[in-house]
């Protein structure tokens, strides 16, 4: 059987070589689910205004900070993103024995995205997702749109500090994480090497099974010396680059272009076909990796 995972991991400043928190989300996913990268400025709301997610309606918020997030297609939600206050987060699928539940409920990415909208610090975020959750619920439920739902965990960072968060319909768990840590909706498997595993996943030849859809890995920064850093790829991040992207300005939005369809106008679907190629003819796989490999060291030195 295919090994399904996505990983979310995190090293606090105390843990890194530079003082600087890291973190680093792999998204697996459906292998042609095109999942774009989209940006939202912050906006401000008349008081009474509604959200309306998915399956479930709440109030508005009176703001939201300016956040960009990697989303699948179909989804109000992310599965990894960042605002404009250095907060980040990444998502997991997670299995409960709970039964499923015939009531509305929030779609786990969407919780994610909520976290970013209106969490100024990694706290605040914890605060809103929790209150989210307690209040209108996540998990699997029953739906007439075919979305597949299931219960999730979350690692919520920001330059200072970390949480990680593990949900059952509406219960949840925080936990504060002290030095660094990771998270996965997939067991040790991860890390056995006779296993054929890793963390970048890939679906099998014909296409079929789940696939490393996007990646994020996060270079914070608390003592303001510098810009955060949020390098991004698409699909599978072994035969991709990884782009720096900067909050403050502007990320262009034909990387927000994509949906069900293969297209030639999304850089996604353009990796999706690389990677396509390199699986039936896996000799392309390091001519693919030399291609990119001057780019990439000239983006990580500039």
């Amino acid at each position: 059987m295919m090994p399904m995972s996505c990983d979310t991991m995190v090293a606090l400043g105390t843990a890194t070589r530079r003082g600087q928190t890291l973190f680093a989300k792999n998204s697996d996913r459906p292998a042609g689910e095109c999942q774009p990268l989209v940006q939202h400025p912050w906006r401000q709301y008349a008081a009474g205004a509604q959200l309306q997610c998915q399956f479930v309606g709440m109030p508005q918020a009176g703001a939201t900070w300016r956040h960009v997030g990697s989303r699948p297609y179909w989804c109000w939600g992310y599965e990894h993103g960042f605002n404009e206050h250095q907060v980040v987060i990444g998502n997991e699928g997670l299995a409960s024995r709970l039964s499923e539940a015939t009531e509305p409920k929030l779609v786990g990415m969407e919780v994610l995205r909520l976290g970013l909208e209106r969490g100024k610090t990694a706290a605040e975020a914890v605060e809103v997702m929790t209150d989210c959750i307690t209040r209108y619920g996540q998990g699997k439920f029953a739906n007439d749109a075919g979305v597949r739902t299931y219960d999730n965990g979350y690692i919520v960072a920001d330059p200072r500090e970390a949480y990680a968060i593990e949900t059952a319909g509406h219960h949840w768990t925080v936990e504060r994480i002290d030095s660094s840590s990771g998270i996965s909706n997939e067991g040790p498997l991860l890390h056995d090497p006779t296993s054929g595993s890793g963390i970048c996943v890939h679906c099998y030849t014909d296409g079929t099974g789940s696939n490393t859809a996007a990646s994020l890995v996060a270079e914070l920064c608390a003592d303001e010396s510098r810009l955060p850093i949020y390098w991004c790829s698409f699909y599978s991040p072994c035969l991709a680059v990884f782009l720096p992207f900067f909050c403050q300005g502007q990320v262009p939005t034909v990387l927000a272009r994509g949906d069900a369809e293969p297209s030639q106008e999304s850089p996604w679907w353009r990796f999706h076909r690389l990677a396509a190629a390199a699986r039936v003819q896996p000799e392309l796989v390091p001519v693919i990796c030399q291609r990119w490999s001057q780019w990439q060291e000239a983006l990580f030195g500039s």
